[in-house]
């Protein structure tokens, strides 16, 4: 794995990529998941950013990542010059995003926006 990648998030997509590139071919299993509340939102939130932080990583140093749905949304973005405003878009709801998923009745739009959000910002640092 990794060492540059802090905390949590993909590692395991940067692992798929480079074993891609080799030559290696990758076996993907369709595995749900079930939440039984093992671990508190602001928890999953807190992982969350950093998992963006880390793809943010990737992206920039190798490229690593390109392909997975968050980074198209936020390229496809860049590329039309909405990144920007986007980005502050984003940023202003990002509140009310928060206050969604740390409801009772989370929408997990409310995350793929959020998410968005903090990755328009990392990128563009």
């Amino acid at each position: 794995m990794d060492e540059r990648l802090s905390g949590y998030g993909h590692e395991d997509t940067r692992l798929g990529l480079e074993l891609a590139r080799a030559g290696i071919g990758v076996r993907h299993l369709d595995n749900p998941v079930l939440h039984e509340g093992l671990e508190p939102a602001t928890v999953f939130l807190t992982k969350s950013r950093q998992a963006v932080r880390n793809l943010a990583q990737v992206l920039r140093a190798d490229g690593l990542g390109a392909d997975t749905r968050l980074a198209r949304a936020a390229t496809r973005l860049r590329q039309l010059g909405l990144a920007g405003p986007a980005r502050a878009a984003l940023a202003a709801l990002a509140p009310t995003l928060r206050r969604n998923l740390l409801s009772t009745r989370p929408d997990l739009r409310a995350l793929d926006a959020l998410k968005l959000g903090w990755l328009l910002e990392e990128l563009a640092q």
